[in-house]
């Protein structure tokens, strides 16, 4: 876990140091998705600020800032198979441990919740989710997953 997180820092220093904010993020996201090099949100063009975060997004971003960038082969899981785009990803972060499935069920499409977020955040030693949330079972949204994310590691990289 101790060269994810240097591979995160790296990353984000990046990142930082590159003076690319959320708002380019989302952007080069949006520009991915018109290239077709990246799926597109049900329903939407683009990916915008309070669209929820999906499972099988969550676990790309985690792959390519703190892991390997995804593992090839099959998977474990009935609703992913080899040929999906988010295979390597969802392999990476279960196989570390970062988010776990149900069973045999990853739910790749299905918004991360608060409460998701926080268990994954506890994993990777950011612990920027706030606790007192009400309703820990809501969406997490993209803008909020990306500042959850990303900002305890640009606050660090800012001292």
């Amino acid at each position: 876990m101790a060269i994810l997180r240097i591979i995160a820092t790296l990353c984000a220093a990046t990142i930082f140091l590159s003076g690319c904010s959320f708002t380019d993020i989302i952007s080069l996201g949006s520009k991915l998705q018109s290239e077709g090099q990246a799926p597109m949100p049900s329903g939407t063009d683009v990916y915008t600020f309070d669209y929820p975060v999906s499972r099988a997004l969550a676990a790309r971003m985690i792959s390519i800032v703190f892991g390997n960038g995804g593992i090839n082969g099959g998977s474990n899981f009935s609703d992913v198979t080899e040929s999906d785009w988010y295979c390597g990803y969802v392999n990476n972060v279960c196989n570390e441990g970062i988010m776990l499935g149900e069973g045999d069920i990853f739910n790749p499409m299905e918004s991360v919740t608060y409460k998701q977020a926080q268990s994954v955040l506890k994993k990777l030693g950011l612990n920027s989710a706030d606790k007192n949330i009400e309703n820990s079972d809501i969406p997490v949204s993209y803008d909020l997953w990306c500042k959850m994310l990303f900002g305890p590691i640009e606050d660090k990289l800012s001292d």
